[in-house]
């Protein structure tokens, strides 16, 4: 009969150690910018914002513009927009200081880019998690540089079950200093959003939305075999650590 000694349970912890992931994290940017849009981050100059506190917004992305990654998994950890280089009338907007307070969640999604529901329920996925809630205050600069970035909670996202969904949720209006609208793109990918920004009024759904970037790590699936055959080698590691103990012991007599 094969005993264990004191040395397995310290082996056997190893079997919940998860392999770390070595790879550097990659930006994939999505859309080109092509104008200047409010919904859902604008700010208006020592108001409110254009998109009222209870409103809900989305973004739906295609799932294969992350294979420029990976065809596998990735982990988002990051999504970023940029404050548009000009206002619509031509002018550099003013630097702008502004806090935002929001709820943002991630899925996979089953809804078609080129006709998304207008009920932001029926384009969640079953996998929708919430990967940031609370408040964010930036500078935003008004250069098309990537200024507003959320950093969201590791999210594990699989393109082949999918396009990805981009949830926004506006607990409060936003607190800012000067106006600020963000780089827009058309074709890239779709939106759902409210009218004018007003959670009374109907919703929308079309081909465009806000130039995104996102920060992601490939992320390490483990081969199915894996776990078995470590499993396997530590408990021969573990049997032979029992038999040299008992040959020390008995060498002692």
């Amino acid at each position: 009969m094969l005993k264990f000694n004191r040395h397995f349970p310290v082996l056997c912890t190893l079997l919940g150690v998860a392999s770390v992931n070595s790879a550097h994290a990659a930006l994939v940017v999505i859309g080109a910018p092509y104008l200047g849009n409010y919904a859902p981050f604008g700010t208006s100059g020592g108001a409110q914002s254009h998109y009222a506190a209870g409103c809900e917004y989305q973004q739906i992305y295609p799932h294969n513009t992350f294979y420029s990654v990976s065809y596998k998994p990735v982990i988002i950890n990051q999504i970023s927009f940029a404050s548009e280089r000009a206002d619509f009338a031509g002018n550099q907007p003013k630097i702008n200081v502004a806090t935002y307070h929001v709820t943002l969640s991630f899925s996979n999604t089953s809804s078609s880019l080129s006709a998304p529901s207008t009920i932001f329920d029926e384009n969640k996925g079953s996998n929708f998690t919430q990967v940031f809630s609370g408040d964010l205050s930036t500078t935003l600069k008004g250069d098309g540089s990537f200024d507003l970035n959320f950093p969201t909670s590791p999210f594990l996202y699989d393109p082949s079950k999918g396009n990805l969904l981009f949830d926004v949720f506006i607990n409060a209006d936003t607190d800012s200093t000067g106006d600020a609208g963000f780089d827009f793109t058309t074709g890239a990918f779709s939106r759902v959003a409210k009218v004018g920004g007003d959670p009374n009024l109907d919703t929308y759904a079309h081909p465009d939305g806000l130039v995104t970037q996102f920060r992601v790590i490939p992320a390490t699936v483990p081969e199915p075999t894996a776990p078995v055959s470590f499993a396997i080698g530590v408990l021969g590691l573990s049997a032979m650590l029992c038999v040299s103990r008992k040959r020390c012991a008995a060498n002692s007599l």
